[in-house]
């Protein structure tokens, strides 16, 4: 069994990889994906996961944040620059529109 703050640790980093946030339920499937366990809150005294990420330990900087029902890791001054980077990722879906589109030569008819 994890500590407290390991769990805080794993929700935070999960959260921080998703660009958009995460619902809670992401979450749960992203965490079962990653750690092979599902994620147990009422090890930790918790009734469920709502109530893990709404608790003070789990807000704040280098917690997470929820806005419109979707998480986001909050960054501290050792993760800003990193969720910088995840937060101004294209989506691979842009990249491969570009490349489709750009550059194509205009035709003329003579």
């Amino acid at each position: 069994m994890s500590t407290l703050m390991d769990l805080k640790i794993r929700i935070v980093s999960l959260v921080g990889s998703e660009k958009n946030g995460c619902t809670s339920s992401d979450l749960c499937r992203m965490y079962k994906d990653l750690y092979g366990t599902t994620l147990r809150p009422e090890d930790h005294g918790f009734m469920d996961v709502q109530s893990l990420l709404i608790s003070p330990i789990m807000q704040g900087e280098g917690g997470i944040i929820c806005e419109n029902g979707r998480y986001f890791a909050s960054a501290d001054k050792n993760t800003r620059k990193l969720l910088d980077i995840v937060r101004n990722t294209k989506s691979r879906n842009s990249k491969l529109s570009r490349k489709f589109h750009a550059g194509v030569p205009a035709k003329f008819d003579r």
